[in-house]
């Protein structure tokens, strides 16, 4: 019997059992639109198309190209196409939300810098190419936006709690916390986290309220 830790969600067994894609209504990786509304940190990207084609199970990550570092619009289509999202691609897109600013550093300077603005927990210890959970992407959402979350998240910092308290704003969809996180599934967090904290007068760590990432809706297999 698989550990939860290890285990691959339905989507991707599916896939493994039929030799190919299960298709949108049961992968959930259906082509999705990004855009940008207005001009800001990560409002300023241009129009993306991305598409997550093919499954795959957990595996190692290749480590991040050069290429995904020299703009936002390339952080965010390199995000957009992975079908799991690493430690190193999750943390420079809290750093952006969080500083309006790509980092220009390596994977461990960038660990510390966000450990010592309490968006990452020096418990961590992610190496840059490891793939991270949805506790794990739900804490690096609230900390760099500044979420103002529920008593739980508040009072522990711990991610189960972020999860949860993400899922019953309805900005995170209805798997386990303990599952991996997709490029897509991230950003339409980001996107819907930022959305809300616009509408009640807060910004996050932008006051202007003018970017945003604007994404298609999930699949319904992936909205509570």
């Amino acid at each position: 019997m698989r550990r939860p830790d290890a285990a691959v969600d339905r989507r991707d067994a599916t896939c493994a059992v039929v030799g190919r894609c299960a298709g949108p209504a049961l992968c959930g990786r259906s082509g999705r639109t990004l855009a940008a509304t207005g001009v800001g940190r990560v409002g300023a990207l241009a129009a993306l198309l991305f598409g997550l084609s093919g499954c795959a199970a957990p595996r190692a990550a290749a480590p991040m190209t050069a290429d995904a570092r020299v703009g936002n619009a390339a952080l965010v289509e390199y995000v957009a196409d992975s079908p799991y999202v690493t430690a190193e691609a999750a943390y420079r897109m809290a750093y952006l939300l969080r500083h309006d600013a790509l980092f220009d550093g390596e994977f461990a300077a960038l660990r510390d810098e966000l450990v010592e603005a309490g968006i990452v927990r020096r418990r961590w210890g992610h190496a840059a190419e490891q793939y991270i959970n949805r506790a794990t992407a739900a804490v690096l959402i609230c900390e760099s936006l500044r979420w103002p979350g529920g008593v739980n998240w508040r009072l522990t910092g711990l991610g189960r709690y972020a999860w949860r308290d993400l899922q019953y704003r309805n900005v995170a969809g209805s798997g386990a916390d303990w599952g991996l996180v997709r490029g897509g599934e991230f950003l339409g967090m980001i996107q819907r986290a930022e959305e809300q904290l616009r509408a009640r007068g807060s910004g996050g760590p932008a006051t202007d309220g003018s970017s945003a990432i604007e994404l298609g809706p999930q699949p319904g297999a992936e909205r509570r």
